[in-house]
């Protein structure tokens, strides 16, 4: 079965670097920086064989301020922006989708850019995060993104951290999570981590203990890592590791009410008078979300 398992990831994997490397090879005759992230970095970067990293889609990171160029070479080579609420393009005839990102929730700057490697994928230059910016994106990924500790992305950490065992740079992985607001959350994730491999510095998890009411939030997170990722607890976990009372203020409004274009393509509406229906029926859509969520998280076990 496992056999099995690794040939049809290998032949799904070898098929998105494919589509990757087409990708890679219009928007670098373009000129347009893009990072590439998650399972299609890894895979590339630290296993010994794409085969055994799943991949599902690929996922890339660019400026915000080159969204809609981009958007044109994608629709040049063939692909469609799909009705998702997220910049997805799907490609007809293939199994390739380009998860398109504008940001990730804890960094406000150019710092993953400053800090990124050039490789090479299917003989095109990519960008990939630095080995600290990987480990870290990938433990807050898995925490706050999804509030559980993945079997895929466990081993996408162990895998870094073995990969890179001569070079990365703890001290700095240690300041940059404190930095961003992630210690409770990958406190918890490193301590899973821990009782199954023993990879990670004795000094980090004194460095990143929490303290004082941390240690309510401590508690939360590691309940919640206990149990079954929850569809959309991102929502929820978000504003509780974000810095800044008035950064909170503005996600939460963003989140409560976005812009009308992001509506049109979440719940892929075509009218104006809909869209606008939308706008006055989202806030209470999502508290009740909301309240769903709080249920699950207190009900849902592993």
């Amino acid at each position: 079965m496992k056999k099995k398992l690794y040939y049809e990831n290998l032949a799904r994997n070898m098929l998105l670097y494919k589509e990757l490397g087409k990708v890679l090879k219009v928007l670098n005759e373009a000129q347009i920086p893009v990072l590439v992230i998650k399972g299609a970095a890894l895979a590339q970067m630290v296993y010994d064989n794409i085969g055994l990293r799943p991949m599902e889609d690929i996922d890339i990171l660019i400026h915000r301020d080159d969204l809609w160029k981009i958007k044109e070479e994608l629709l040049k080579i063939g692909y469609v922006l799909t009705p998702t609420g997220e910049w997805t393009f799907a490609k007809e005839g293939t199994q390739a989708a380009i998860d398109v990102h504008t940001d990730i929730f804890y960094v406000k700057d150019d710092e993953l850019w400053k800090n990124a490697q050039t490789i090479e994928i299917e003989g095109q230059k990519a960008l990939v995060m630095s080995p600290e910016d990987s480990l870290i994106y990938v433990a807050a990924h898995s925490s706050v993104h999804h509030g559980t500790v993945s079997k895929v992305w466990m081993k996408d950490i162990v895998y870094i951290i073995k990969r890179y065992r001569e070079e990365l740079d703890w001290n700095i992985v240690v300041i940059k999570i404190m930095r961003y607001g992630l210690q409770i959350p990958l406190y918890c994730m490193f301590a899973v981590i821990q009782k199954h491999t023993n990879c990670i510095p004795r000094f980090v998890f004194k460095d990143l203990e929490p303290k004082g009411l941390g240690f309510f939030k401590q508690k939360l997170f590691q309940k919640i890592l206990s149990r079954h990722s929850v569809d959309d607890i991102g929502h929820i976990l978000y504003p509780l590791v974000i810095k800044g009372f008035m950064v909170k203020v503005k996600y939460l409004i963003n989140f409560l009410f976005p812009p009308v274009e992001f509506l049109y393509r979440r719940y892929n509406i075509k009218n104006p008078k809909t869209a606008r229906l939308y706008v006055l029926l989202r806030p209470f859509l999502l508290i009740y979300k909301l309240i769903t969520l709080l249920f699950k998280l207190v009900s849902v076990k592993r």
